[in-house]
């Protein structure tokens, strides 16, 4: 089996979760998917396995896979935990930066922050490509920290809230046209540049606590949580 053709069909079956196209709770049927993405069923199958690990889809005994549901309770938790994950790094990054951390990180904002004041969110694929930009600055925060495992756990929890927080900004792409997420991480710039480790981590648990409430007000309003398949 192609390890190419799993790893495709892999990020085709996320990206679909992500983005609701698979909605929580959703029975994935291994035939529907390979019919879906014109495949064998041994790639998907294989492909569902890996995404157990992201905790995306979870197993439902011995008849299958099911996509993970959502709930107030998971919202919370999983961005109050990735809140400390990411605390952590940022004090180690901080600690430990040096020039050349400081040189991405500055690139990587300068990067987003060109991409909000030029461009406007049209489409999913302007959101996509702000989010690409988002990303490598969250990264670039923690780069320096040197504990791999920390940042594999990271990455996890990042893919988790994802698919709480894309379904929110992309519909309020029309009303907004713009996203405004570099001016208000700006503060969290400027800290950890100064080594200001105390300020920094303050910042980043006030932003994540701020994006819960808003992200929870969203799914409660729309009745998100109660759309289980």
């Amino acid at each position: 089996m192609s390890a190419t053709l799993v790893d495709k069909i892999y990020e085709y079956i996320h990206e679909d979760i992500i983005s609701w196209r698979l909605r929580p709770g959703h029975r994935l049927h291994i035939a529907q998917l390979a019919d879906q993405y014109k495949v064998g069923p041994g790639p998907v199958r294989e492909a569902l396995s890996r995404l157990l690990a992201t905790g995306l889809v979870i197993a439902i005994s011995q008849r299958g896979f099911r996509v993970a549901t959502v709930s107030d309770t998971d919202l919370k938790d999983v961005y109050h935990t990735r809140a400390q994950i990411e605390a952590t790094a940022l004090r180690l990054s901080i600690e430990r930066g040096d020039d050349k951390w400081e040189a991405n990180l500055i690139a990587s904002y300068h990067r987003l922050a060109k991409f909000e004041h030029d461009q406007t969110i049209k489409s999913t694929e302007d959101y996509n490509a702000w989010e690409e930009r988002h990303r490598s600055f969250n990264q670039a925060l923690m780069s320096a920290c040197g504990l791999q495992y920390l940042l594999r756990i990271q990455e996890r929890l990042y893919q988790l809230t994802e698919r709480y927080r894309r379904i929110w900004l992309i519909s309020g792409i029309e009303k907004a046209k713009k996203l405004v997420y570099a001016k208000k991480q700006k503060d969290v710039l400027d800290a950890a540049l100064a080594h200001d480790s105390t300020r920094a981590t303050e910042l980043l648990f006030k932003h994540y606590e701020n994006a819960v409430a808003v992200i929870e007000s969203y799914f409660q309003q729309n009745h998100l949580f109660d759309e289980q398949e």
